[in-house]
C-alpha cells in the first residue's frame, strides 16, 4: 500500500487494502475485493477516470433495482439511459 495512505488517518467504516507494492490496475482492483461488504462498489482511479459529480447517475439504475451491474466509460457523450 503506498505511504501517502498507509499515512492517512483512519475514519470509522473505513478500511484500506492494497497490494504490497505496484502490481498494476488489476490487482489493486482485486485485493480489496474479497473485503467489500456494500451492496455497491465504486471503483475510482487517482485519475478521477470518472466524475465523482456523476456517481448519483451512475449508480440511479442500480439504486432503483434496475441493473445489477454499472459500467461507465470516460469517453463520449455524457448521458443516461434512465433520465
Amino acid at each position: 500500500m503506498p505511504r501517502i495512505l498507509a499515512a492517512c488517518p483512519t475514519r470509522p467504516g473505513i478500511r484500506l487494502f492494497g497490494p504490497p507494492r505496484n502490481l498494476g490496475k488489476g490487482a489493486a482492483i482485486r485485493t480489496p475485493l474479497p473485503h467489500a461488504t456494500g451492496e455497491a462498489i465504486l471503483i475510482q482511479d487517482a485519475v478521477l477516470e470518472y466524475d465523482p459529480q456523476d456517481y448519483q447517475t451512475l449508480l440511479a439504475p442500480f439504486a432503483a433495482g434496475l441493473a445489477p451491474v454499472i459500467y461507465g466509460r470516460r469517453y463520449g457523450p455524457r448521458h443516461s439511459l434512465w433520465g
